[in-house]
């Protein structure tokens, strides 16, 4: 079974992480994807993120337990949803591995597979303030924790263009219990629980509000 993690938070608020090792056709045989869902889908050229992209939907139904699937679109910010449905989900999906977040509140998942990079392009979304707590022993991976609790922050907010390092902001976390505050200062100041764990050589990181 491809379910790697899977955590259910209380009777509203789920999460997981399935690993592909199916193929895009497994996926869309099952799925039954609405036009708009199609025509999504057809402006997607690389196959590994098609596949990513059907899986992160397949992934959303088995969650649900139910038996008819819930279409996933897309609003005018590009925030997936679920159609005629209460539901507040977010999505992710990274190097072969996809990760979903229902819940009755909105939050934001962020999975992201180690990269070498990440030191490359820090500027773009750590500030002074958070370079201050950073862990010179764990430098990469504290790199990736701050990069991934703003993807979740951002997916959380989700209405317009987020500054990451001016309009975003994590506290210095707790390592022991893996979690730490997020805030979003975008219209106004709101703050998150942010939750974190390394699966792997994956760093899975979600947002709920405080």
């Amino acid at each position: 079974m491809p379910l790697v993690f899977y955590k259910k938070i209380d009777v509203h608020t789920s999460f997981g992480v399935w690993e592909i090792t199916e193929s895009e056709s497994w996926f869309s045989d099952r799925l039954l994807l609405v036009q708009e869902e199609k025509d999504a889908l057809q402006k997607i050229k690389s196959p590994a993120k098609r596949t990513e992209w059907l899986a992160a939907r397949w992934l959303l139904h088995y969650l649900s337990a139910s038996e008819k699937r819930e279409p996933c679109l897309k609003d005018a910010f590009g925030k997936p949803y679920l159609l005629n449905s209460t539901t507040e989900i977010s999505i992710s999906h990274s190097g072969g591995r996809a990760a979903v977040l229902r819940s009755k509140e909105a939050g934001g998942i962020d999975i992201q597979k180690r990269v070498e990079k990440i030191r490359r392009i820090e500027k773009k979304f750590v500030s002074q303030i958070e370079k201050k707590w950073i862990r010179p022993q764990h430098y990469d991976s504290d790199l990736h924790l701050i990069w991934g609790a703003k993807e979740a922050l951002y997916k959380t907010y989700s209405k317009k263009k987020v500054d990451f390092c001016q309009e975003l902001e994590i506290r210095p976390p707790d390592f022991n219990q893996k979690k730490a505050k997020g805030i979003i200062y975008k219209d106004k100041e709101k703050i998150y629980d942010i939750h974190f764990q390394w699966l792997g050589e994956y760093l899975l990181v979600y947002s709920q509000p405080e």
